[in-house]
């Protein structure tokens, strides 16, 4: 532990920035976008966040484009390196057998006298707002990559991050979630459908993907409409919200055992509510979910004025422009 502690902080904070190995890392990551590109399911998803946010930085490509990365010189990385790359602006995790104190003490030394004070580049982030779009770009692949989502402001009650985790996995997260089980095992209508949440300091996103062929890209749309007009006239019941917080526990159990997994917990609730949650704590909150919660987070955000729908990747979708939700 002390040289991964002597290791890790000598890259965190002591880094060298070798102008050739710049270079080469530089090429690495060009080749990264190349990939990028011929990913429809990447490509598509960078298109909605685009069409959602417009040019606020959350809708930036985490690669970045090639030609910003190409420009890159050693004085303005290294100027960004040592303005955002310090100790006021870290976060030290572990999991694991370990004794609290001596890490605290590892922490300290490791960091000691490289730079504590926070030198901030820049403005604050503001929160997007939304821009409503629905939109339906051909491309060149065979399938047809499918995302509608909402944007809203994150509420910071971690009551609300289980509610929205627990109606996610209901309807759209699990294999016997209404998403697949209807548009799929039902319907045969895809081979991949699923609901997603991001969280971000301020706000949140929750979004349903699916692929398909061109040929069945209108029913997938009817049937996803379907659906979450059903959603809106009838709520998940409590079998299906049992279900889901049951899968919620299991998956918690199993991420015990990975210590990675409890050290990305970690941070994770602590970027969030800035606090972690013991395991039995979870557990109650998740437990502590009912339908009148995911009711009411429904009620809130599942409106057809809400959501954003693009549809990507094979020629021809682009006549299905005139498809609009109707729920």
């Amino acid at each position: 532990m002390r040289l991964a502690f002597e290791v890790l902080s000598d890259m965190a904070a002591d880094s060298v920035l070798d102008s050739l190995e710049i270079e080469k890392e530089k090429a690495v990551i060009v080749n990264e976008i190349g990939s990028v590109d011929d990913s429809p399911e990447e490509k598509g998803h960078e298109q909605f966040l685009r069409r959602m946010w417009g040019e606020h930085p959350l809708s930036r490509k985490i690669t970045g484009e090639a030609s910003e990365v190409k420009a890159i010189d050693r004085g303005a990385l290294a100027a960004f390196y040592t303005s955002r790359l310090t100790p006021a602006n870290m976060v030290v995790a572990a999991a694991g057998n370990f004794d609290l104190a001596e890490v605290r003490g590892l922490a300290a030394r490791a960091l000691a006298g490289r730079g504590g004070a926070l030198r901030a580049a820049g403005c604050p982030r503001s929160r997007p707002d939304r821009r409503p779009d629905t939109s339906f770009v051909d491309d060149r692949f065979n399938q047809v990559q499918l995302y509608a989502g909402i944007s809203y402001a994150l509420d910071r009650d971690i009551a609300h991050y289980y509610t929205s985790l627990v109606f996610s996995t209901a309807f759209g997260e699990s294999m016997s979630s209404r998403l697949f089980q209807r548009l799929r095992e039902e319907q045969a209508l895809c081979y991949t459908v699923y609901s997603f949440r991001t969280f971000y300091s301020d706000v949140g996103q929750w979004t349903v993907y699916a692929n398909a062929t061109p040929e069945q890209t209108g029913k997938l749309l009817a049937a996803l409409d379907a659906e979450l007009a059903r959603l809106v006239r009838e709520p998940l019941d409590e079998r299906e919200i049992d279900d889901a917080r049951s899968h919620l526990v299991g998956s918690m159990i199993v991420s015990r055992e990975d210590m990675e997994s409890r050290m990305k917990r970690l941070v994770r609730q602590h970027a969030m509510i800035e606090r972690v949650l013991e395991f039995d704590e979870s557990v109650r909150m998740i437990r502590s979910v009912a339908a009148s919660d995911v009711e009411r987070f429904v009620r809130t955000h599942v409106r057809s004025d809400a959501f954003n729908l693009l549809a990507y990747g094979s020629r021809g979708v682009a006549r299905h422009a005139g498809f609009r939700f109707s729920f």
